[in-house]
């Protein structure tokens, strides 16, 4: 199985609360998951 690392910048001049950044990282962290490669996607949602 490859190896993935992810890494999400955000921006501060944005003025988000702690809660609506933590919310729009879980969603690129998700959206990210979605365009991985399936079967890749599929073993790891396997193991855990």
């Amino acid at each position: 199985m490859t190896e993935y690392k992810q890494c999400i910048v955000t921006r501060d001049d944005l003025k988000l609360s702690k809660g609506k950044l933590a919310v729009q990282v879980a969603h690129a962290a998700v959206t990210a998951s979605d365009f991985a490669d399936k079967k890749e996607r599929d073993a790891w949602m396997k193991d855990g």
